[in-house]
């Protein structure tokens, strides 16, 4: 399994805070939003090698953060070479560009996750239910959005956890769960991506990528219950650095 980690966005709700530093190099806890997440993906079983997908804006300060880790497998930073929101790739558009940067093998899985995640999560029964069925596989967890507009997406799931039904950030929620930015794929995963983009699909949320999947293709879901926050805002950054302080 390989682990590409999307740090190429602006994060311009947090202004002044990243005007001049990436969002996943914000401390919570004492540590960068990024050493967190890459605690969690370095205990899958069989991993082979990380890639953090960032901008040329910020590459250097990843190059830094990168240089100081004692990583037990390869940790390499990729640069998309985008300076802006302008000419930004998406997050999607971020995972074509590592795919064809670094060429793929006919056997890699990827664990696919956004850098500003902050969950407290053993990812490895996941994975093992991902082994066992290796179909697509994304993470949810129950919200209160039923009926009203939702930030994040609507997740329907059938009686043996297929999603039946999902929705990038709805006007009107219908289902209880939605899914967060960590997703299991297997070794189809180039081959789905140029398909979506064949057929003309937005390349921003990682969203609008599983809403196509699951028309096209089977895909899982796995709940969990942990601790989990999306730092998109000063709010829930200081949500996190509250809950995490004593950590």
């Amino acid at each position: 399994m390989k682990a590409i980690l999307l740090a190429a966005g602006y994060a311009t709700r947090l202004y002044p805070l990243t005007r001049d530093r990436p969002k996943p190099l914000l401390e919570v806890g004492g540590r960068p939003l990024l050493d967190h997440l890459l605690d969690r993906v370095l205990e899958l079983d069989g991993l082979r090698d990380v890639t953090v997908v960032t901008n040329h804006r910020f590459a250097e300060h990843f190059e830094r953060w990168a240089a100081d880790h004692d990583c037990p497998v390869p940790l390499r930073i990729v640069d998309d070479g985008t300076t802006s929101e302008d000419d930004r790739l998406g997050a999607i558009g971020d995972i074509a560009f590592v795919l064809q940067q670094l060429g793929v093998e006919a056997d890699d899985d990827w664990l696919i996750a956004a850098g500003d995640n902050l969950l407290e999560l053993d990812l490895r029964p996941i994975q093992r239910e991902f082994v066992a069925n290796p179909a697509p596989r994304i993470l949810v967890r129950e919200v209160d959005h039923v009926g009203g507009p939702s930030p994040y997406n609507d997740v329907k799931l059938g009686a043996d956890g297929r999603v039946i039904g999902f929705t990038e950030k709805p006007e009107r929620a219908e289902g209880r769960h939605a899914a967060i930015a960590v997703y299991f794929f297997p070794p189809a995963l180039p081959r789905l991506l140029a398909r979506y983009f064949e057929q003309g699909g937005n390349p921003d949320a990682p969203g609008y990528f599983i809403e196509w999947l699951c028309r096209e293709e089977a895909v899982f879901a796995s709940p969990f219950t942990g601790r989990w926050f999306d730092i998109g805002s000063h709010e829930t950054l200081a949500a996190a650095r509250e809950a995490f302080q004593n950590a």
